[in-house]
């Protein structure tokens, strides 16, 4: 008479660790989709503290737009240095006069044409005009 063999089979430890990888694949691309969330809401805060500030500043202003630099409205105390922060890298979002001085232009480094793409999408019910250009390079003007 034979015996009951006890333990698990190799298909049984197979399938638990295709169900654990599993698990783990679909995890981390929640955490990347969640984390690349956190960047893209940072930047359009920035963004839109920017175009505050810039705006608050801008009414005083005979030149308009002509002068505005980052370091202006920090001294002024329109905004802090933070609020500059890419985050997507060590670049800071960078401010000048548009194409008039009545506009202001904001550019930023993005990590990918997609994402540019995305801010372009949720900035453009604010943006006078806007762009990415080939180098994942966003430009707006407000």
């Amino acid at each position: 008479m034979r015996q009951k063999q006890t333990g698990i089979s190799l298909l049984e430890v197979l399938l638990s660790i295709m169900v654990g990888a599993l698990i783990i694949f679909i995890a981390v691309r929640l955490y990347v989709s969640a984390h690349e969330s956190v960047k893209i809401n940072k930047f359009l805060t920035n963004v839109n503290n920017i175009v505050d500030a810039s705006y608050q500043w801008y009414q005083g202003q005979p030149t308009g737009f002509a002068n505005i630099n980052a370091q202006m409205l920090e001294d002024a105390g329109y905004i802090d240095a933070s609020s500059f922060d890419n985050p997507w890298d060590s670049s800071n979002i960078k401010i000048g006069p548009g194409d008039t001085n009545d506009s202001l232009q904001i550019t930023a480094n993005m990590p990918d044409e997609a994402t540019c793409n995305l801010i372009s999408g949720h900035l453009s019910h604010a943006a006078q005009t806007e762009k990415c250009k080939k180098n994942n390079t966003y430009i707006g003007t407000f």
